[in-house]
């Protein structure tokens, strides 16, 4: 059998799994990033970033949502993430993006000058369940947010905001103390982003300790790759 063929038969072989998985699960971002894992542990030839395609697509012909894209790039990352049959359309204004997740939508919000991420810290119902990476692996060029919470995978990232005025190593020798692991991975406007490794509950005692007046977890992303 030609390698071709090979892979056009995992692919049907994770499409299956998928689907079986996703009508056993809700759609929340770890049931679906599990779903990702298993095919791509039963399609070991196929590249982790096709799978995690695949799955995006049919969840979003399963579950079509309305999407606000904010920002440079964000409309073709939210399709991406969300799938062609989810209905995108731009904002001007994260303001903009953030009411329609109250409306039950999702967005995509490009990361720039204005710290739009901070507004989360007073918004306990919506939160960052994904995150798009660019060339620098540790930073951000937008990020989506949803009105769910992600419950822990076993492969998590978690994103921690805080107006600390600390150095970014005495922030992450603090943290480190505390026992979580974290760097910085965004500033704007007074405050800073950091990427927490794991999954790190809002309520986690730890943080408590952090620095910062005005700080919180405002979201985790399950990772596709374990």
């Amino acid at each position: 059998m030609r390698n071709e063929d090979l892979q056009l038969e995992g692919l049907t072989a994770a499409a299956r799994s998928i689907l079986e998985d996703l009508a056993r699960h809700g759609p929340s971002p770890d049931d679906i990033a599990r779903a990702v894992r298993k095919a791509c542990a039963q399609a070991p030839d196929l590249p982790s970033a096709l799978v995690a395609a695949l799955v995006r697509e049919l969840e979003g012909a399963a579950r079509p949502v309305m999407v606000a894209a904010c920002g440079s790039g964000s409309e073709t990352l939210a399709r991406g993430r969300f799938g062609s049959a989810s209905k995108i359309y731009t904002v001007e204004d994260s303001r903009q993006a953030l009411a329609s997740c109250r409306s039950g939508g999702r967005a995509v919000i490009s990361m720039d000058r204005d710290p739009w991420w901070a507004r989360l810290l007073a918004e306990p119902k919506l939160s960052v369940i994904d995150d798009f990476l660019g060339r620098d692996a540790l930073k951000p060029v937008a990020l989506a947010v949803a009105p769910v919470w992600s419950e822990p995978s076993g492969a998590d990232r978690t994103w921690w905001a805080t107006d600390a005025t600390e150095t970014t190593e005495d922030i992450q020798t603090i943290l480190g103390k505390l026992g979580l692991s974290g760097r910085e991975a965004f500033r704007a406007g007074g405050m800073r982003l950091f990427a927490l490794d794991g999954y790190v509950q809002p309520h986690d005692d730890r943080l408590a300790q952090a620095p910062g007046r005005l700080s919180g977890v405002i979201g985790a992303v399950p990772l596709i790759e374990t």
